[in-house]
């Protein structure tokens, strides 16, 4: 285990767990399980009662057990494991991430929120923390206290360049397009074939009227990224403009084709067909 060898250390562990059932064999047995991906192995061996009766007080005893059940898809009991964790030890800064990350996946975006605060106030160097707490406020559409947090980030880390366009895109959907503008130029400067940044710059001449430069953006975009779906979007918005219908029509088609349950792409595909 000490050399990162989990393969060859469950081998022999399970040798030793034939002979006898301690928990000195089985505690180390299950965390090498459940590195090994082997969760509901590891978590036979945090229910057997050897190890059971022995930590019920152990902070890490729980820890370990939220992490098996949650790598077994069982939320409640992943959740449940977690908060009896932290019970027994509060500051556990990996326990209330865990937390988090699990209430983010079952959209409890508040109580995510709350654990991923904890968690940024007593990690204030984690990054990581910072963008978790900063998803949590787009998800509740708080997007100025997320554009608050990416700007430290972008201030901090100026090499983020997903960071920065995020961003730019909340300065984008909070009205600030100049400032928006100028984190896209700046993404575009060193990263010229980014799809996010040359949308960015689209919509931009798209709001100045410039509507070739703006086509010309979206195209570029596209080549980028022929997955980027908002590309698709504001070329058939350019493309109307110049009541080119038909090859908006087009264009809205191959962005359904790639996402046939996208709501705004249907909507705006009928508008134009009506």
């Amino acid at each position: 285990i000490r050399v990162g060898s989990d393969a060859a250390a469950i081998k022999y562990l399970e040798r030793a767990m034939s002979i006898e059932k301690s928990s000195d064999i089985l505690i180390p047995l299950a965390g090498a399980y459940d590195r090994a991906g082997m969760s509901e192995k590891a978590m036979a061996i945090w229910m057997m009662p050897e190890v059971r009766s022995s930590r019920e007080n152990d902070a890490d005893y729980w820890f370990s057990m939220g992490a098996s059940h949650a790598a077994a898809g069982q939320t409640a009991e992943a959740e449940a494991a977690y908060r009896r964790s932290l019970q027994i030890r509060p500051d556990n800064a990996d326990v209330v991430n865990n937390l988090g990350v699990l209430l983010f996946k079952k959209e409890d975006y508040a109580g995510a929120l709350d654990c991923f605060k904890k968690q940024a106030a007593m990690q204030p160097e984690s990054v990581d923390a910072k963008l978790n707490v900063a998803a949590c406020h787009v998800r509740l559409g708080q997007i100025n206290e997320a554009v608050d947090i990416w700007r430290g980030v972008v201030r901090t880390n100026p090499e983020r360049v997903d960071i920065r366009l995020d961003l730019a895109d909340g300065l984008w959907n909070t009205g600030d397009t100049p400032g928006a503008r100028f984190h896209y130029a700046t993404v575009n400067r060193t990263n010229p074939n980014n799809a996010r940044a040359l949308n960015g710059l689209g919509m931009w001449a798209l709001l100045q009227t410039q509507n070739d430069e703006a086509e010309s953006y979206f195209r570029k975009s596209i080549s980028a990224d022929r997955k980027f779906v908002p590309a698709f979007q504001n070329l058939a918005v350019v493309l109307e403009r110049q009541n080119k219908i038909a090859e908006a029509v087009k264009v809205l088609e191959a962005a359904l084709a790639m996402e046939p349950n996208n709501d705004a792409v249907k909507q705006q595909l009928a508008r134009l067909k009506s």
